[in-house]
């Protein structure tokens, strides 16, 4: 990664061979499935690790810039319009936090527990003789989803700790579904004062880490998602 500063403001990019990535007209990355995922993530990461050196504002994920003249042009283009949102940032006093996670990882992270810890050691007997395969794809199920709902609730618990208020939005159960791509386990809005940010991008960061076997994707917002650098 490297920085450029324009404006009063500082640009983080990371560089990008050619030879591997394609760029639409409009600036964004052409991307398959498997390098969305792994990159989405990753921006995600990214991103909340800079916020515990300043306040952030995120450019869309995906946009590419053919340069520093490039940079320079789409930055003028809409300079007003970043300037005031980067000074909103300061002002904010509520988040929303999103956590997803990949269905295959976790499942990958439960099959490294011994059994009897994932079933509780409380099938009964009609249940250990039953092999129809579509109720074991039900239980296996209902045991990722309690799984998540259980990362969800800690996550949860350690930010609403750092926030004066919170709102729960969305939260996984058992009737939730499976899904090949990011599925959202949490949704939520913190309130606490600007003074305080720095203490909950660090918790962020800290549950990034405390997870890193299941690798959540931690994303969060202002008031602004994100900013656009699209011409």
């Amino acid at each position: 990664m490297f920085a450029f500063d324009h404006a009063g403001m500082r640009f983080y990019m990371s560089e990008l061979n050619p030879d591997v990535f394609s760029v639409s007209k409009n600036g964004m990355l052409l991307l398959n499935k498997t390098d969305s995922i792994r990159m989405r993530c990753l921006h995600e990461q990214i991103v909340n690790r800079l916020r515990l050196n300043g306040l952030m504002l995120p450019a869309e994920f995906g946009t590419a810039v053919l340069g520093r003249e490039d940079l320079l042009r789409r930055v003028e283009f809409r300079l007003h319009a970043l300037l005031e949102l980067a000074l909103n940032l300061g002002k904010t006093t509520t988040w929303r936090c999103t956590v997803s996670v990949l269905d295959e990882r976790v499942q990958q992270r439960m099959g490294a527990e011994p059994a009897a810890q994932r079933t509780g050691g409380h099938d009964s007997e009609r249940d250990r003789h039953a092999a129809p395969a579509k109720r074991t794809d039900v239980k296996a199920l209902e045991r990722l989803l309690t799984r998540e709902k259980r990362i969800a609730e800690s996550m949860l618990d350690t930010l609403a700790s750092v926030a004066e208020t919170h709102r729960i939005e969305y939260i996984v159960n058992l009737g939730s579904g499976r899904s090949e791509d990011w599925k959202s386990i949490l949704t939520a809005a913190f309130t606490f004062p600007p003074a305080r940010q720095l203490r909950f991008f660090q918790a962020v960061v800290e549950l990034e880490s405390d997870h890193v076997m299941v690798e959540p994707m931690v994303r969060v917002t202002g008031t602004t998602e994100c900013f656009s650098l699209l011409m």
